[in-house]
């Protein structure tokens, strides 16, 4: 009789089989690695904190070794359902020589039996192919610490309809993982006919080549999509807070409509939790969900940043990532980061000139020199700020 522990059972065996993603010894910078990310999670925070003990539940192959390894002053535990991960897992701590790495094959249905709290858990990836996912969200929510954090990476319902209805194709077809079945799904996306909604996934799927990489998107033995709705539900239902999305650009209408456009107002009019529900069925590209979760008694106001709170004006905005500013000869610009791009006025030109990241955004408008009204220009650089976070060229420390 079939074990269904989750050490065994139809998920268990799938990644004990193909391990995702597929082994190797690179440990670039995860984008929820506290070192690049923290001001996200604790945005109160002056400095990185030191001595952070985090999580890595569903670990995977590398990626508790990646935190590990870019977080030197920090404890981190991996844990996962099978052997095969942990085991590169292990030869990575090995090569780096990762003494503050520690290893267990455990569930996250199990791991409130490791008798420790985290200040950050990170979870991309896992949640969704559990048989009871609002279990296990639950059971890592009672192991944050008072001002811990969750990093949750969910399937995206509107962005992988292409790759759930090519999923349901193959499972009508009785297609499995082996070499006959990679071989079917190999020649099924050749052949895809350009109107299927799985063209734009494509060129965004790193691992399409690889056998792991099919199983793992198309031939999954178990996996659910959430809406943003179904995500905010299921922090609340896990007695949560939700904190933010990770990358913001994808849940505001900035990237996709011009500011001056009849649908950015008419969106922007809507409550944050409403906008963010508009724009995933506009911007379909978007496959996963990533989003910060909090303990519910955390207090709001160490974390919240609102635009439209009297505090704006104290915010520091400070950049996201390295950025570049080319200037125009009349005096605007285009902001450049990561494969990012804004065109700038030239009054925004001046604000972004003023960050230094420790500056708040009230010195930043008298040491920009623009010459205008002032509450039009405490407008003006609300709007400019707001959407530059949104678009994650900038993060916020709270005062």
């Amino acid at each position: 009789m079939m074990n269904d522990s989750p050490l065994n059972d139809a998920i268990s065996r799938q990644y004990e089989a193909w391990p995702y993603p597929p082994p190797n010894d690179d440990l670039p910078l995860l984008l929820c690695d506290p070192k690049s990310a923290f001001r996200q999670y604790w945005p109160r925070m002056a400095a990185y904190p030191e001595g952070l003990n985090i999580l890595s539940a569903g670990c995977g192959t590398t990626q508790a070794a990646s935190i590990a390894l870019h977080n030197p002053t920090a404890r981190v535990l991996g844990i996962d359902v099978t052997s095969a991960a942990l085991r590169h897992e292990s030869a990575l701590k090995e090569k780096y020589g990762l003494s503050n790495l520690e290893l267990r094959r455990l569930s996250i249905e199990e791991a409130d039996t490791l008798g420790q709290t985290f200040d950050l858990i990170v979870c991309t990836g896992v949640l969704h192919h559990m048989a009871d996912p609002q279990a296990g969200m639950t059971t890592l929510g009672k192991l944050l610490r008072p001002e811990g954090v969750a990093v949750i990476l969910l399937y995206a319902k509107y962005g992988r309809f292409g790759v759930e209805t090519l999923m349901s194709m193959f499972e009508i077809m009785g297609v499995k993982p082996g070499p006959i079945g990679f071989d079917i799904v190999r020649d099924t996306i050749a052949q895809i006919p350009p109107e299927h909604p799985i063209k734009s996934y494509i060129p965004r799927d790193p691992y399409l080549n690889t056998d792991a990489g099919i199983v793992d998107i198309y031939l999954q033995a178990r996996a659910r999509s959430y809406s943003v709705g179904d995500v905010l539900e299921f922090v609340r239902n896990a007695g949560l807070s939700f904190q933010g999305w990770l990358e913001n650009i994808c849940y505001y209408p900035e990237q996709r409509a011009p500011g001056d456009s009849v649908l950015y107002s008419a969106v922007n009019k809507l409550p944050s939790e409403k906008i963010w529900q508009a724009m995933e069925r506009f911007n379909t590209l978007n496959a996963c969900h990533t989003f910060i979760a909090t303990r519910a008694e955390r207090p709001v106001a160490d974390y919240l940043i609102d635009f439209d709170s009297p505090e704006f004006l104290d915010f520091i905005p400070m950049a996201k990532t390295a950025t570049t500013l080319k200037l125009q000869p009349d005096g605007s610009g285009k902001l450049l980061w990561e494969k990012m791009n804004c065109d700038l006025a030239p009054a925004q030109v001046a604000l972004v000139k003023a960050v230094t990241g420790k500056a708040r955004i009230r010195d930043i408008i008298f040491g920009a020199g623009i010459n205008a009204d002032h509450e039009a220009l405490i407008a003006y650089a609300r709007r400019t700020f707001q959407s530059l976070w949104r678009l994650g060229a900038i993060v916020i420390r709270l005062p």
